[in-house]
């Protein structure tokens, strides 16, 4: 049987309002790879990302298309139960007076918090338990959201994006707001998803967060497609320099990426 590709677009045009985002975007995301989409600022790459969670929608044209996973409809429910989300806007929506525990269990009814409605079983609540727990603030479950730090916020989003088992988790700028220490932690849970497993899509303009399990990268500016392809061909000096527009070395230790700046040489 062949295997589609995560995300598959053509000629994607892309509005807010009257500003264009993406004037004709094409590019693919691998489903059996973990991605990173990387771009300065405003290259559009969480616009990306709802795209695939259809909180937005492209221009409609006869000589373009988007799919997932093959299919250019998609029924959201049956999408968040392969796809897991955690990005600022999610994590700025909840409502704060939940408990950790309500904020995880909610994802059942993909809502963002419990309501009297909402019924949920002793099998439901133990999985958003074991899931706080692997993220390490199974402690923290019956605090409210807004009392615990950005941090232990996003582990919450973590554990609550995990709930379906989903194949795939899609993140938004994972450490920001994180302090070092905090990003570290962060980062390492990341790690232990992919080793078990799951396909991460991540949006990042931090090459310090392109894990070892990230074999797919993908390059965005100004809504346009610098290049796509793996990791070995496209994690150069060069592309990352073009990309950013300013010179750079990387070093590659144990995986993971660190970055310079190449001090300009300066002719007098």
């Amino acid at each position: 049987m062949k295997q589609h590709p995560l995300v598959e677009m053509k000629n994607v045009r892309v509005n807010y309002g009257a500003h264009e985002v993406f004037e004709g975007l094409t590019l693919t995301l691998p489903s059996d790879r973990s991605s990173a989409i990387i771009g300065p600022n405003g290259s559009g790459k969480s616009t990306l990302l709802k795209l695939i969670f259809r909180d937005h929608f492209p221009v409609e044209n006869d000589d373009s298309y988007f799919r997932l996973l093959g299919q250019k409809t998609f029924e959201r429910d049956k999408m968040r139960m392969k796809m897991g989300l955690v990005s600022h806007d999610l994590q700025s929506r909840v409502d704060s007076e939940s408990t950790v525990l309500q904020v995880v269990v909610s994802q059942y009814y993909s809502s963002l918090t419990t309501y009297r409605h909402q019924d949920y079983s002793k099998e439901q609540l133990e999985t958003a338990r074991h899931y706080l727990d692997s993220v390490d603030i199974g402690h923290l479950s019956s605090s409210k959201y807004s009392t615990i730090s950005t941090g232990e916020q996003r582990r919450c989003l973590l554990a609550r994006s995990l709930i379906h088992d989903p194949e795939y988790l899609i993140l938004d700028e994972p450490t920001a707001g994180l302090d070092i220490r905090l990003s570290h932690q962060y980062m390492e849970l990341l790690s232990e998803q992919i080793a078990s497993g799951k396909k991460i899509v991540m949006v990042t303009h931090h090459l310090e967060e392109i894990l070892p399990g990230i074999d797919w990268l993908v390059y965005l500016k100004h809504g346009k497609l610098i290049d796509e392809g793996a990791r070995q061909d496209l994690l150069t000096e060069q592309k990352i320099s073009e990309l950013f527009d300013i010179p750079v070395v990387l070093n590659e230790e144990n995986g993971r990426v660190r970055v310079n700046v190449q001090p300009e040489v300066k002719i007098a």
